[in-house]
């Protein structure tokens, strides 16, 4: 949120330096006026740059784990529709993983869970609580 209000600092900064300089034949006390607003607004993006901390998306297990049941869920809705199942067919990890299947390699729970894919009806589960669709 501080990065565009410095950015908007920043330009207004260099029009009031820019105004400053270009009127300076005309009126010295507004000189040093622009001057100094434009320095300063330079200051505030400066700041906002420096000290604004990068946002890190969350790389959390628990995110990871859910980013990985996602892909399975989609490659069981595929299996299901292509191979004209029901809702209580269950498939085997075969169906879905492997160099020729859905999905090239079998994802893991980066906090030592195991899947559950389930029946077509069932939503793809982790071992671990918390880590759900």
């Amino acid at each position: 949120m501080l990065a565009p209000v410095a950015v908007l600092a920043s330009l207004l900064g260099l029009f009031f330096a820019t105004f400053a300089l270009l009127g300076a034949r005309i009126a010295r006390i507004w000189d040093f006026v622009f001057a100094f607003a434009g320095f300063a607004m330079n200051g505030v993006l400066l700041w906002g740059v420096l000290f604004t901390p990068p946002r890190r998306p969350g790389c959390s297990p628990k995110f990871v784990c859910i980013a990985n049941l996602k892909p399975v869920e989609g490659a069981k809705a595929t299996w299901a529709l292509e191979h004209h199942k029901t809702t209580n067919d269950i498939a085997a990890d075969s169906d879905f993983f492997g160099t020729n299947a859905y999905i090239r390699i079998k994802p893991q729970c980066p906090s030592g869970g195991s899947y559950k894919i389930g029946t077509v009806d069932q939503k793809t589960t982790c071992s671990i609580p918390g880590h759900t669709l």
